[in-house]
């Protein structure tokens, strides 16, 4: 099979910048008391609500001069924060405490450099930091928010006992520092068992609240957190708990429909949560309902690990409860566990079983959880959940071979995963055109199956694919009846001598005959391209129009030759594809037109092909241009 590259997929990557301001201040001893207001608030972040939790800290980190918006009108709560951003501002709590002012010399090199030479002369930091623009993890911020202020400025106001958090022990990294910010009331945990999550990235509601709470000893909360702290829970319970945390997925189509059902997460209350990667790796778009009747658009994807199966989605809102994530590590053989999903579509359904092996590790590599909780296609994405009402696990699937063999990712494979944008869903539903033929609709892409065959011959082009690909029968139909509705949207005309099986499309730049073969069960889309000649040459097929591009220069020479130039990376192609996709066709339409292929020298990358008063010289570039010099002869 002919894997087609030609339609890209917009993948939105997110800058994440921070905006600190530099205040002067005056000498002082050092003392809490430096930290004062400056200016006022006056409620001018669209994205910041006094109903939001964070709203104080926001409000009081904008007064004392520390934190600033990202507009004049947005804060952008969600966006995570990056280790230079985090450093900057420690030494500036750090040099404010201290001496009064956070005055630092100008810098020569990159901006964050006078704060992180700072931070290391005063001890703020150890060591230096291979990348300072990557997003900074909540265990590497508690390091160095604890060395910001004197260890008597951050006193424990609280009992914190050892090992007493759920995802943290003290032979953790940074273990030290995250215990002493729970002691002192600057840190508080995402639930009330104290989860930290400190592999996941910080966000600017977030480090907000931190530097407040280091600035304002008022603002501080006491903590009581010990290891008898957590007490096993009833099946009742864990519904209890758990099940608003847990939401159905409709995984939809390019063509808007939905093509599978599935389930997930939630692991922040600011929607940043858990499915797996199949889940999400056939979607054009998700959405998800709670348990409440709410849906929700999910908006991005943050993070996966296809060899593991899982993916960290967005969903659009606020609001959400959630699931503390447990310690699979933990996990021990014969325990009990809960499984929450949406099996068979049925959402919010708990079903109870045993871990039947807690490391089931296959030969690719990948390891999972096996237990005999059930679940069913559906619950995939869905949460496995310990007898405290932690998530240990992602529900993945069985074997549908055998009885009560079923499987979930360990959820500790999770923690790593950065929280970096890496692409957007969409709103609505973006249908791409095959090569060449920009009326077309791409109905791999539309039905989310691959096509099984290409063949590329000059102005046609035929791309084959399995009914067997199809989920069902209903699916399969109307697929077949809403691709004939888009076609005709996208400007083609039926042809009355269509048949149930031979369908008949024309538009101005194109013919397409849709064949549905019974017998064999496949499905063809043939285009032949409407043959356009050059404006210049009139025996000349046009390149542009053939091509669906445009040429970059065009030059008349004194010969009466013409120069063209294409840089075919402009416009999304590789050196592979431009050669099978465009080059390779056209030199095939030039034949069908009369203009037969004289030489081809394969080192010199360069093409002469003449015919019907033509001659074409065609010179590739390892640039990603292509230069064609045609005169009349």
């Amino acid at each position: 099979m002919t894997k087609r590259i030609h339609k890209t997929t917009v993948y939105v990557l997110l800058l994440i910048v921070l905006v600190f301001s530099v205040f002067p201040g005056v000498s002082a001893r050092a003392d809490a008391q430096n930290f004062t207001a400056r200016r006022t608030y006056g409620d001018s972040f669209t994205d910041v609500k006094a109903s939001d939790w964070f709203y104080t800290y926001v409000r009081q980190g904008y007064e004392f001069g520390l934190v600033n918006g990202k507009s004049d009108t947005s804060f952008a709560p969600g966006d995570n924060v990056t280790l230079a951003e985090v450093i900057t501002l420690a030494a500036r709590v750090h040099s404010i405490y201290t001496s009064g002012n956070d005055e630092f010399p100008a810098a020569t090199d990159v901006w964050y450099q006078p704060y992180v030479d700072y931070a290391l002369n005063e001890g703020i930091i150890s060591a230096t930091y291979s990348d300072y623009s990557a997003a900074a993890a909540r265990n590497e911020v508690a390091a160095i928010f604890s060395k910001s202020l004197p260890a008597d400025a951050l006193a424990a106001i609280g009992t914190v006992e050892d090992n007493a958090l759920p995802d943290v022990k003290m032979t953790d990294r940074n273990a030290a520092a995250i215990y002493m910010l729970y002691r002192a009331g600057v840190l508080a945990g995402n639930d009330g068992d104290g989860t930290f999550a400190p592999q996941t990235n910080i966000r600017r509601s977030e480090i907000a609240t931190i530097v407040v709470r280091v600035a304002d000893a008022k603002l501080r909360s006491a903590n009581y957190f010990t290891t008898g702290g957590r007490k096993e829970l009833t099946a009742t319970q864990i519904a209890e708990k758990c099940s608003a945390a847990v939401f159905f997925v409709d995984v939809i189509a390019p063509s808007g429909h939905s093509i599978a059902t599935a389930s997930g997460f939630f692991i922040t209350s600011d929607g940043m949560a858990l499915t797996n990667y199949h889940v999400i790796d056939s979607a054009a778009a998700l959405k998800i309902t709670t348990t409440d009747g709410k849906t929700y658009p999910v908006t991005g994807v943050y993070g996966y690990d296809a060899l593991n199966d899982i993916a960290l989605i967005q969903v659009d809102g606020t609001g959400f409860k959630t699931l503390t994530l447990g310690d699979s590590d933990a996990v021990k053989q014969g325990e009990t566990v809960y499984t929450l999903g949406s099996p068979r579509g049925l959402d919010n359904t708990l079903s109870q079983g045993l871990v039947s092996n807690a490391k089931r590790v296959f030969e690719d590599g990948s390891t999972y959880i096996q237990m005999t909780a059930p679940i069913s296609p559906g619950s995939s994405g869905g949460a496995l959940i310990n007898t405290y009402g932690e998530a240990v696990g992602i529900s993945t699937g069985g074997d549908p071979t055998a009885n009560s063999i079923f499987f979930a990712v360990p959820v500790n494979l999770t923690k790593s995963l950065p929280r970096i944008a890496l692409y957007a869903f969409y709103d609505t539903m973006h249908l791409y055109s095959y090569p060449r033929v920009d009326e077309s609709i791409d109905f791999g892409y539309y039905a989310s199956i691959n096509e099984t065959d290409i063949i590329l011959e000059g102005l046609k082009s035929t791309y084959t694919y399995d009914m067997a690909a199809f989920a069902d029968g209903d699916f399969y139909a109307l697929t077949i009846l809403y691709y004939e509705k888009e076609l005709e949207e996208w400007g083609y005309t039926r042809s009355a001598t269509s048949t149930e099986n031979l369908l008949y499309y024309s538009c101005e730049t194109s013919k397409l005959t849709l064949t549905l073969d019974y017998t064999k069960r496949l499905i063809k889309v043939e285009i032949v391209q409407t043959p356009f000649f050059s404006a210049d040459f009139p025996t000349l097929p046009d390149f542009e129009k053939f091509t669906q591009t445009k040429f970059s220069d065009r030059t008349v020479f004194m010969d009466g030759a013409i120069g063209y130039t294409l840089d075919y990376y402009s416009w999304g192609y590789n050196d592979e594809m431009f050669a099978n996709y465009l080059l390779a066709p056209y030199l095939g339409v030039l034949e069908e037109s009369g203009i037969t292929l004289v030489n081809a020298d394969i080192a010199s990358g360069s093409i002469l092909c003449e015919g019907k008063g033509v001659s074409v010289v065609i010179l590739l570039t390892d640039t990603g241009e292509v230069y064609f010099d045609v005169k009349k002869i």
